[in-house]
């Protein structure tokens, strides 16, 4: 917690007619710092909140709020990254993606999951948090079998994950061994 010691000296140096720009920037650091400490999530939200009530976050803090939202407040978080989703291009979706897919299928609201993961196989498709989210979401909505029925049949495709086609062997080996 070094950082937070020195943004805490930064404020106290900092001439009393400082610009109210640096005080909102020392506050989006501090909220990035504690974020990373889970006992610190709720502060580093309260201010977020803060910044965004004087000026427009940016993407990557508006992320970083809908995270810290989804730990107690998922319709925030689920609004926050639905506007994200909206307001920038498809390339830079796949984490805003993956965290609503992981909030949703958490939250037990199946129906629209299926929505975004299908974007998500559409930029990520051999990627292996696309590949565990279906899985999830199967073994949510179908049962296990059907999840691991999924698995092994994309472990069979030829750019398959190569920690696919080693879940496969280590599942034989197990039942060889068995």
């Amino acid at each position: 917690m070094e950082a937070l010691h020195l943004i805490e000296i930064n404020q106290k140096l900092s001439p009393v007619l400082a610009e109210e720009a640096k005080d909102w920037e020392d506050k989006r650091i501090k909220a990035r710092i504690l974020a990373s400490r889970p006992e610190r999530r709720k502060e580093a939200l309260k201010l977020l909140e803060e910044v965004a009530a004087k000026e427009a976050l940016s993407p990557d803090d508006e992320f970083l709020q809908a995270q810290l939202y989804d730990d107690s407040q998922w319709p925030k978080a689920h609004m926050k990254l639905q506007y994200l989703l909206g307001a920038t291009p498809p390339p830079a979706h796949g984490p805003y993606l993956v965290q609503i897919i992981q909030g949703l299928i958490k939250q037990r609201e199946f129906s629209e999951a299926p929505h975004w993961l299908n974007q998500l196989e559409k930029l990520y498709p051999n990627a292996i948090e696309t590949l565990a989210l279906r899985a999830q979401l199967l073994k949510e909505q179908s049962g296990v079998a059907q999840a691991e029925e999924f698995l092994t049949q994309r472990s069979k495709d030829k750019d398959a994950p190569l920690v696919l086609i080693a879940g496969k062997t280590e599942r034989k080996r197990r039942s060889i061994y068995a």
